[in-house]
């Protein structure tokens, strides 16, 4: 494969002018610009963004893709590279609510606090765009406008939030799942500290949540934990395949893990998971309730 050539050349140059060598080769592979992406990043950050920026160049990147780049540039910190795929993504996705919560959330990491309150206060109430039905992301959207408030910063207008934004509910965490790839089909599983666990699925057994969000263009579910008993939560997975045969679209799953939740020890932790081998079960995330 493609990251068997390059990973065990050191001199970024070189590894470089592989690439270029080899791309002709892997253009059509829906996860080769990804992949070369993440591997770039550590040797040679402007390296990295120029192969990634192939995704938004490239004719042949569908959604999944281009939430895939998202995600791993959000996951890198690269704020203002993450800013211009979900701006491509929303002129891409218009019909999508989730192109339109992605780009808000985009613009505040960017450090645009200011535009993105004021499109998620325009989700939340509908005028950002009239025939799109954004309720099944209004509770994310509700918490990232809290998220905002509470920062305080005097730089932002906090004048049109309502009441209900003011405070924050206090959770041992709030937790947001989302995934690149609409046919991807997988079981989470969060098992607490005593082993009892709950299960959620997207699949087929879920079909009507499927079939919901084919319709609005979401992609994503936040989910709480509070009054746990302190100790381990395991976030696991498990990889069921694509709905539809012929996807071969990279899979991922973004984690976004907000501990403490309203209370002044918040902090927050993101982790990308690509999911590859179907019936194969991944650990997502280990959440540690103090």
């Amino acid at each position: 494969m493609y990251l068997d050539e390059i990973k065990n050349i050191k001199d970024s140059k070189t590894a470089y002018n592989l690439f270029l060598n080899q791309r002709e080769r892997f253009w059509n592979e829906p996860a080769y610009i990804i992949d070369l992406y993440n591997h770039f990043t550590p040797l040679n950050i402007k390296m990295a963004q120029a192969i990634g920026y192939n995704v938004l160049e490239r004719e042949e990147s569908k959604l999944s893709t281009l939430k895939g780049l998202l995600y791993a540039t959000t996951q890198n910190k690269h704020y203002e590279m993450a800013l211009d795929v979900a701006t491509h993504l929303l002129e891409q996705y218009p019909e999508d609510a989730q192109s339109y919560l992605d780009l808000a959330l985009a613009q505040n990491n960017a450090g645009n606090k200011q535009i993105a309150l004021n499109m998620l206060l325009a989700i939340d109430n509908g005028t950002i765009n009239p025939s799109i039905n954004f309720t099944p992301l209004l509770k994310t959207v509700n918490n990232e406008i809290r998220n905002i408030a509470a920062t305080k910063d005097a730089q932002v207008d906090l004048s049109k939030i309502g009441v209900k934004h003011l405070t924050k509910p206090n959770l041992d965490a709030r937790i947001v799942i989302a995934w690149n790839n609409p046919n991807a089909e997988f079981e989470l599983f969060f098992v607490n500290p005593s082993n009892l666990f709950y299960k959620w699925e997207h699949t087929n057994n879920n079909l009507e949540r499927l079939q919901l969000e084919q319709l609005l263009g979401i992609n994503q579910e936040e989910f709480e934990i509070e009054g746990s008993p302190k100790g381990q939560w395991l976030i696991t997975v498990k990889y069921i395949g694509n709905r539809i045969f012929e996807d071969i679209e990279p899979t991922f799953l973004k984690c976004t893990v907000q501990y403490d939740y309203g209370k002044p020890t918040e902090r927050t932790e993101e982790k990308v998971l690509r999911l590859t081998e179907k019936g194969s079960e991944y650990v997502l995330y280990k959440v540690k309730i103090n």
